[in-house]
């Protein structure tokens, strides 16, 4: 299966790829960046306005203004970009294995288990998901305070909670694929070829299926970052010392008062926030109109010989 045309992503969608390449470059070489300390505080330079970049000790100058502790407000940036592209990246693949198994057993099932297994989704899409998290994040903070020594952080909570509530939309996507896909010709030889069915999901059906899932895996990690910023905005997200661009956000949000407006508080975590979610947003309506086989003509492809 040809997953890119000839067109090719780049040529597409050229500067969301640029802007999602030089954003993961920074989180992932923050640790060897020269960045001043993000939780050391500096009184002397607290709520002090952009500069001119350069370098200072050794350290990048805080080029973005520093906050109330004079903290550099550009090393919090790249090093919380770290904790908001993790609870996107884990938590999206969390969701992908949820709704990609549940969906492709319901389709392949078909029938009554189909019918049961549909309806406990529409029974959770009835409920107030966010509100399940929010409940949830609220209940490990109560136990950590009772208890500091609580194995689980916040951050993995978070992973797993928003990864465990945004699996229905790709089980629902995955399950009318897979029943539209089970009928089709090379399903029938597969089973006449004796073929079991966990063998025709694997090797026949999931390569049909990987244009959807990347499609929509694309479109779920903006979703899920901009649901952790909401959460840290709220104060229920990410704790301090760990920083992350909704934190940043609240912090910013908090400093905006009618005698001081620290305007560069709240601006810069918002354009890199906002530049993150518009380029994996972009990013996944071009691969939805470069991988859709119905806008683009194609039939289900058939798996190779050899390959059943």
């Amino acid at each position: 299966m040809k997953l890119l045309p000839r067109s090719g992503l780049v040529k597409q969608a050229p500067w969301s790829l640029w802007v999602l390449i030089i954003i993961s470059l920074l989180a992932l070489l923050a640790p060897i960046l020269p960045l001043a300390d993000p939780a050391l505080p500096d009184l002397d330079r607290k709520v002090t306005g952009p500069t001119w970049p350069g370098l200072e000790h050794g350290h990048l100058a805080p080029a973005f203004g520093t906050d109330q502790l004079g903290r550099c407000l550009l090393s919090r940036i790249i090093w919380g970009s770290r904790v908001s592209l993790m609870v996107g990246l884990l938590s999206s693949l969390i969701s992908l294995t949820l709704g990609v198994t549940y969906g492709a057993v319901s389709g392949f099932a078909g029938g009554r288990v189909d019918s049961v297994m549909m309806r406990f989704v529409d029974m959770l899409y009835a409920l107030p998901l966010m509100f399940i998290v929010i409940f949830v994040v609220t209940f490990l903070h109560g136990v950590q305070a009772a208890d500091p020594e609580f194995p689980l952080s916040t951050e993995v909570v978070l992973f797993a909670v928003i990864g465990a509530v945004s699996w229905l939309v790709m089980a629902r996507l995955v399950r009318g694929h897979v029943l539209s896909l089970k009928e089709t010709a090379f399903v029938d030889a597969a089973r006449a070829a004796g073929s079991g069915p966990l063998d025709i999901l694997i090797k026949h059906l999931l390569p049909n299926l990987l244009p959807l899932i990347l499609v929509t895996l694309t479109l779920t990690i903006p979703r899920v970052i901009l649901m952790e910023a909401f959460l840290s905005f709220l104060g229920l997200g990410v704790d301090a010392p760990d920083v992350s661009w909704g934190l940043l956000a609240q912090e910013g949000f908090g400093a905006l008062t009618a005698v001081h407006v620290s305007w560069w508080l709240i601006v810069f975590p918002g354009i890199f926030l906002g530049a993150t979610l518009h380029a994996l947003n972009t990013l996944g309506d071009r691969l939805r109109d470069l991988l859709d086989p119905v806008q683009k003509g194609e039939s289900p492809v058939a798996p190779q010989r050899g390959t059943s």
